[in-house]
């Protein structure tokens, strides 16, 4: 046990520092300090606040099962090789603004237990970043981070409530895990187009093209629920119709549904009248008067033959609509498919 104020600041240690197992129960001040080798502060326990702003290690820090009960500042902290926090627990805020680790960044299964945001604003990690299966009792800013490898989030845990996650602007070579990546980015609050934009490049990086088309579809959602107004009824239609052109299979789907439902509507003979009277001896389908209704640049030589007697005010009028409906859906398929739908 160490009781009294531990101060190294601004000091130049050549040799390898060993602090296992110790129980600090003052404040630590290792500000600026030079360790040419590695700096082992594993399963120690910090009762006060910790200072290592600038710190320099030319080898790797252990600070694994490592105990932080109030605040610890980590800013510009570097290391030559490996920054290791794993299974750490952090009671106070912690800041990591600035560290950079030369190879690793490993927090994996650390607990950020404090109400405040931590801080990785500008962390920099020659290769992979680890935070898998991390707990954040506060929101998080990755903002501006970077690593050179993995940046691995799978199964950390946000707990909180609004903007648990700042996705935008991380710089990476491969993001896991993958399939719970638009969960994160829909968490994110206030909506950042940067967020969407960089999982959708990053999917096709990896030729996956599915995962690329949801993220843009999440983006499309999101940029909905941010509108009013018409623009919010558009935004709403055209996912739902053919989902933002990366699904004009729903746009088939749809034209069925509509013809279909033209067929039953139109199926009675006695219900038809010719729109000529040498008309009235051709022969009549409801398929194929359905299907000319709905195609709007193909004459089957049926909807300028017959139509819905007058009397039959709902079937007129459904007949218009899906001749409107065949021009919507050609419109939005040729826009989906030409590229012109975005």
């Amino acid at each position: 046990m160490i009781s009294d104020p531990f101060n190294l600041s601004n000091a130049e240690i050549s040799c390898e520092t060993w602090f296992l197992n110790c129980h600090f129960t003052s404040d630590v001040f290792l500000s600026h300090t030079l360790f040419r080798h590695n700096l082992a502060l594993a399963e120690s326990s910090f009762d006060r606040q910790v200072d290592m702003t600038f710190v320099s290690v030319g080898g790797t820090l252990w600070a694994d099962r490592t105990h932080f009960g109030q605040d610890a500042y980590f800013e510009g902290l570097n290391a030559a090789e490996y920054l290791l926090f794993r299974a750490a627990t952090f009671e106070g805020p912690v800041t990591f603004r600035y560290a950079a680790a030369g190879l690793d960044f490993g927090a994996t299964e650390a607990n950020f237990l404090s109400s405040s945001e931590t801080e990785c604003w500008g962390l920099r990690v020659g290769a992979d970043a680890f935070f898998a299966k991390a707990v954040f009792n506060a929101s998080v800013d990755f903002r501006s981070a970077s690593a050179g490898g993995t940046f691995d989030l799978t199964g950390a845990q946000f707990k909180a409530a609004v903007e648990p996650l700042r996705l935008a602007l991380i710089k990476y070579r491969r993001l896991e895990p993958k399939n719970d990546l638009l969960a994160l980015a829909t968490a994110s609050s206030p909506y950042d187009l940067s967020v969407y934009t960089d999982l959708e490049e990053y999917f096709k990086r990896l030729g996956d093209v599915r995962s690329a088309d949801l993220a843009y579809i999440a983006r499309r959602r999101r940029e909905g629920t941010e509108s009013h107004g018409f623009a919010r009824v558009w935004n709403i239609f055209l996912d739902w119709s053919v989902g933002y052109g990366r699904r004009t299979e729903r746009g088939f789907l749809w034209g069925i549904i509509i013809v279909f439902a033209g067929w039953l509507l139109f199926r009675d003979r006695a219900g038809m009248s010719p729109q000529k009277g040498e008309y009235s001896c051709r022969e009549y389908s409801a398929f194929w008067y359905s299907l000319d209704l709905f195609l709007p640049v193909i004459d089957l030589q049926a909807r300028n033959v017959w139509m819905p007697e007058q009397k039959r005010r709902f079937a007129r009028n459904y007949a218009r609509f899906q001749t409107v409906s065949g021009w919507i859906v050609l419109t939005l398929g040729l826009g989906a498919v030409t590229g012109l739908l975005k």
